[in-house]
């Protein structure tokens, strides 16, 4: 890549903010392999194309922002990767989010906010502990793959991820709707480890991805959505590479909540999540339904009241 000489750039804040933006991305991609360092490199420069980004871009100082201690340093994520957040959005509506999210980051939360999510290990939403056994939930910028949504609710045991959900800011302008901010949920993991035993054991006729859900909806709660969006399964941008599943993986599982279909590639949660009647379940259910709600309950309320602190 070249650079602006600097007495070009110092006259011109866009060109200043491109060679800011270059320079970083000179480190970043010298440690990919030729071939992936020329694609990746290829479809960054792609920002040139919107000069009021590169401006707005620097202007919110995410090089350093999204300087991760541990995970890929790559700023341009949005739009150095062959999809963001959605296989549906163009190129223009991955930088549109992308910027809305941190804009959004920006104006919502405090410096807090961001030195805890993003430099350190994240927001403590909910924590369970049984003898030498401890459970937690936290908020943590996405250290890798972050294509697939800015930030990551993680549910571990004993720092063993059991399942995490990612997901971002945005505009619900997006899909044609009118304007408001709002959340999208673009990626759900199950993590495959031996310690999910050590869930089941405690947490009877629940599941990691749920816990992990309501902690999602107590962020929504917590910056006043009432709604929230979660990607549709042959929307979500690894789905050409793992079919097998998603479609119980994603759009059964919003189903379940009774979520409604938008724009053809997500769908529309309620927030809290919409139960089914305590009294419409089976009366040989009920118990087991009522403790894991409880459960859900707990975890919704405590990932509200510890994001509510970080709010502006």
């Amino acid at each position: 890549m070249r650079l602006a000489s600097p007495s070009t750039a110092r006259g011109n804040p866009i060109l200043k903010a491109l060679t800011v933006i270059l320079k970083a991305l000179t480190v970043t991609y010298r440690e990919k392999t030729s071939y992936s360092r020329m694609l990746r490199c290829s479809a960054a420069l792609r920002i040139m194309l919107f000069p009021r980004t590169i401006y707005q871009f620097n202007s919110m100082n995410l090089i350093e922002k999204l300087r991760h201690p541990t995970g890929d340093h790559d700023p341009l994520y949005f739009i150095d990767h062959r999809y963001y957040i959605s296989k549906q959005f163009t190129l223009r509506q991955r930088i549109d989010v992308a910027m809305g999210h941190h804009k959004y980051e920006l104006q919502a939360y405090n410096p807090d906010y961001v030195k805890q999510v993003y430099e350190l290990e994240g927001i403590l939403l909910w924590q369970r502990c049984f003898d030498d056994l401890k459970f937690h939930i936290v908020l943590a910028a996405s250290a890798d793959h972050r294509a697939e949504g800015d930030l990551t609710v993680i549910l571990s045991v004993n720092n063993i991820r059991l399942s995490s959900i990612s997901f971002c800011y945005l505009n619900t302008n997006i899909f044609g709707l009118k304007p408001n901010m709002t959340m999208m949920i673009s990626r759900i993991q199950a993590h495959q480890t031996s310690d999910r035993e050590r869930f089941d054991r405690h947490f009877k006729q629940n599941t990691p991805q749920l816990f992990c859900l309501n902690a999602v909806c107590g962020i929504a709660m917590a910056n006043g959505f009432e709604t929230m969006f979660a990607i549709k399964h042959d929307a979500q941008i690894h789905y050409e590479e793992h079919q097998s599943g998603f479609r119980n993986s994603y759009t059964e599982l919003w189903e379940k909540f009774d979520a409604v279909e938008v724009n053809g590639h997500v769908y529309m949660l309620n927030v809290p999540l919409k139960l089914r009647p305590i009294e419409l379940v089976n009366p040989a259910h009920r118990r087991r339904a009522r403790a894991r709600r409880r459960y859900w309950d707990d975890i919704f309320h405590s990932a509200r009241q510890s994001m509510v602190k970080y709010r502006t």
